[in-house]
C-alpha cells in the first residue's frame, strides 16, 4: 500500500495477487479481522495500476457463507480495476482458523454448482481467466475452463510456521487435504480433479 515501496518493488515482481474478500470495508474487514485492511487493499491496487506494466495483477476471493451473497458485488469491484487480469475463487480450506470454523464458513457444493455457469460465462465475455479452487469438477458442471485443478501447476511454497521456523512445501498436485469418494473412480476427470475437502 506504500507508494514508494510499490514503485521500488514492482519492477522486480512478475505477478501480484490481491486478496479481495469483500466489495466494501464492512465485508472485507470483518473477514480479514484487520481494521482498515480494505482501505490498504484499495491503495495497493491503485499503486500497482500506476506502476510497472510488466507485473501481472490477479485477485483471489475466499468464498464463504459470510460473503457468497455479495459475490456479484465483489466481482464488480474487482472488474472495475482494469489492470487485474485474472481471478481465483477459493473455497475455504480446513486449515488453521478455516478448520476451527469450517462448518460455519464452508459453502455447499450445490452453491458452487449454481454459480459455476455464470463464472464460466463471465470468463469468456471478459476474456479473463477465472478459476475455482477446492471444488471437484462435477460441482463445476465438468467445465475444465474454470477449474483450478486443471490449470494448476507444481509450485514451492515458503512460509514461516507459528514457531517462526522457515517451512518449505513442495506441491506436486492440487489436493491440499482433499480426497475422493469411490464414485470418483469412474469419472473421466479422475486424474486432474483433486476431489473434496475432508
Amino acid at each position: 500500500a506504500a507508494k514508494k515501496f510499490c514503485r521500488l518493488a514492482l519492477p522486480h515482481i512478475d505477478e501480484l495477487c490481491f486478496s479481495v474478500h469483500g466489495h466494501n470495508a464492512q465485508t472485507h474487514d470483518s473477514l480479514t479481522r484487520h481494521k482498515n485492511s480494505f482501505s490498504l487493499l484499495k491503495k495497493a491496487i491503485q499503486n500497482a495500476g500506476s506502476g510497472a506494466k510488466t507485473t501481472c495483477c490477479t485477485a483471489n476471493v475466499v468464498l464463504s457463507r459470510r460473503n457468497i451473497l455479495v459475490l456479484p458485488k465483489i466481482l464488480s469491484y474487482i472488474f472495475s480495476w482494469t489492470h487485474i487480469r485474472g481471478l481465483l475463487i477459493s473455497l475455504v480450506a480446513p486449515q488453521g482458523n478455516g478448520l476451527t470454523h469450517y462448518r460455519s464458513l464452508a459453502i455447499r457444493l450445490s452453491d458452487i454448482r449454481a454459480i459455476a455457469p455464470t463464472l464460466a460465462t463471465l470468463s469468456r465475455r471478459r476474456k479473463m481467466p477465472i478459476h475455482i479452487f477446492g471444488a471437484p469438477l462435477c460441482a463445476l458442471g465438468f467445465n475444465p475452463v474454470i477449474s483450478n485443478d486443471v490449470t494448476w501447476s507444481p509450485r514451492t511454497t515458503i512460509s514461516y510456521t507459528s514457531q517462526r521456523v522457515l517451512e518449505i512445501v513442495q506441491g506436486d498436485k492440487p489436493t491440499r487435504d482433499r480426497s475422493k469418494s469411490p464414485k470418483c473412480r469412474a469419472c473421466v476427470f479422475d486424474d486432474p480433479c483433486g476431489g473434496v475437502f475432508t
